[in-house]
């Protein structure tokens, strides 16, 4: 079974990189897999600068996959998403230990079509997400709504929601659940986030499809 690689950006407070990882786990025993999450945290591989020039080595820490977002943005204030994911599909670790990538970021995410995400994920491989937008909230709620955030994007990495012929699927952004079930689409934060996380805390997690839907991804 993959292993799950947490890298976060420098800067990234304690308290949410640890909700992030009470995320990752979360989904984890909901999907009743034996898969190991492994914490890299602030991540730089000892050899992640160019001692001559100073530069960032490519895919040799978590500043360089940074930095790719931030290199191709449309305004320095937000990372692109899009080169910062693929990065993560190419990168070399890839080939040594197959595995899935959750990258957290503190600064604000962007994607085609989008002024602003929370995340986004490319299914089979990886997810990256900000604690940006959650900034405002009070603690308990930022954590929580943050906690909703992973284990949703997580739950896109895992094939959620599956091709499904009930009705219950809608194409926003992707697929979504349209049951009460954090693989709703969230698209005004945090008011659809607050509702997405109000309903986990009281009703759990995963409809009852997308729980077997995640049951099957570790099965088959």
């Amino acid at each position: 079974m993959k292993p799950i690689y947490l890298v976060i950006q420098e800067g990234v407070v304690a308290d949410m990189a640890s909700v992030a990882l009470d995320g990752i786990n979360a989904v984890v025993r909901e999907a009743q897999a034996n898969v190991q999450v492994k914490n890299f945290g602030v991540w730089r591989h000892k050899d992640w600068i160019d001692m001559n020039t100073g530069a960032l080595l490519p895919y040799m820490s978590v500043d360089w996959y940074v930095e790719q977002g931030r290199k191709a943005s449309r305004n320095k204030r937000q990372l692109y998403i899009n080169p910062i994911s693929y990065a993560l599909i190419s990168e070399p670790w890839q080939k040594a230990q197959p595995h899935w990538d959750v990258t957290v970021m503190k600064d604000d995410l962007y994607d085609d079509g989008c002024n602003f995400i929370i995340g986004g994920a490319i299914p089979y491989h990886n997810f990256v997400i900000s604690t940006y937008r959650f900034r405002d909230l009070d603690e308990f709620w930022r954590r929580e709504c943050f906690k909703t955030s992973v284990m949703h994007e997580l739950g896109h990495v895992f094939g959620l929601p599956n091709d499904r012929q009930d009705g219950t699927i809608e194409q926003s952004l992707g697929g979504h659940c349209t049951n009460r079930c954090i693989m709703r689409q969230g698209l005004v934060v945090p008011r659809d986030w607050l509702v997405l996380t109000r309903d986990r805390l009281e009703h759990g997690s995963f409809c009852s499809t997308c729980l077997s839907e995640l049951h099957q991804f570790f099965q088959s």
